[in-house]
């Protein structure tokens, strides 16, 4: 489905129950589909694919004060470049923050953001 000012073009195509609206562009040989959403100022080209489960909200994102986190992909947080199941962060942030020279008060900071996706997040 397209919607709004968004446009397909070239070899592109959108199936399945896909959304691309807004001012989003999908064109050269890029491929929308499942449940996937394409929105806002998005450009989607070349041979990408964008395919999944659809967010009924914008993923949670949270700029720290070291790294930033998100939890783009259901399950799991990413933060910094490293990207684990809310369960191993859960389990894992106090060392993972020791490896990577995070203070002890960062420490806590990134605790208390773990626990907020595992509340709310996807």
């Amino acid at each position: 489905k397209v919607y709004g000012d968004a446009c397909v073009y070239g070899n592109a195509c959108v199936y399945g129950n896909a959304w691309v609206y807004g001012d989003a562009k999908v064109y050269g040989d890029a491929k929308v589909y499942g449940d996937a959403c394409v929105y806002g100022n998005a450009k989607v080209y070349g041979d990408a694919k964008v395919y999944g489960d659809a967010w009924e909200k914008s993923p949670l994102f949270i700029a720290g004060s070291r790294h930033s986190l998100t939890n783009c992909k259901h399950g799991f947080i990413n933060i910094g470049c490293k990207e684990f199941t809310f369960e191993y962060w859960k389990q894992h942030f106090k060392t993972i923050g020791k490896i990577e020279g995070y203070t002890p008060e960062e420490i806590e900071e990134y605790g208390l953001y773990i626990d907020l996706f595992c509340k709310i997040g996807k």
